[in-house]
């Protein structure tokens, strides 16, 4: 489902600079307007975990630690 959204944020960008000769002025800034906030939205969605807002798995956080002990 990442993957998809992913993708299709890019294929809008793709569709966006290639069709905005076709847009008008006001058009324009409101679609560029839209993919900034969506790109914000999908890489704070796709990158959850490093900005904390859900815990890691606890396989990571075992795996975490045991590379910790191994560095001590």
């Amino acid at each position: 489902m990442k993957q998809a959204g992913f993708f299709a944020l890019v294929l809008a960008w793709i569709l966006a600079i290639y069709f905005k000769n076709d847009l008008s002025k006001t058009m324009m800034i409101i679609v560029f307007i839209l993919l900034v906030i969506a790109t914000f939205f999908v890489i704070f969605w796709l990158n959850r975990v490093f900005f904390g807002l859900t815990n890691q798995p606890k396989e990571d956080k075992k795996d975490l630690e045991s590379s910790q002990d191994k560095e001590k």
